[in-house]
């Protein structure tokens, strides 16, 4: 389960872009148990990567991820150590919600974040 956010740069007048997404994987032969997934939730896509045989379920609307995605995982909080993504996420998804992102402040916070989160955790 990944919670992630991507900057990029715009290449116009509001300089850098920042966005969220949310995916989770398991084995491709889970295909099945996606779809129903899917169809319950009413948003996400399923991407096959048949070549290392993976289904990954992934969301990256930033209005689903704010109305859906953080307060499932407010509701239902995770006991592990991904916690600590979803909490950044969450700060995150804020200044982006915020449009902070679009300032150099809240862009270099927003990096800060995402350098922080996922493999780039220090603890």
């Amino acid at each position: 389960m990944f919670f992630f956010i991507y900057v990029r740069d715009n290449n116009n007048k509001t300089g850098s872009c920042g966005s969220a997404g949310f995916s989770f994987f398991q084995h491709s032969r889970d295909v099945l148990l996606f779809k129903i997934i899917k169809e319950f939730l009413g948003y996400g896509s399923i991407i096959e990567e048949k070549n290392i045989n993976v289904i990954r379920f992934r969301v990256d609307k930033f209005s689903t991820i704010d109305e859906k995605i953080i307060p499932f995982f407010y509701c239902n909080p995770l006991l592990s150590s991904k916690i600590k993504d979803y909490l950044d996420f969450c700060k995150a998804c804020s200044i982006i919600r915020d449009k902070s992102h679009f300032s150099n402040e809240g862009l270099k916070e927003l990096i800060e974040i995402k350098n922080g989160m996922n493999t780039g955790r220090v603890h």
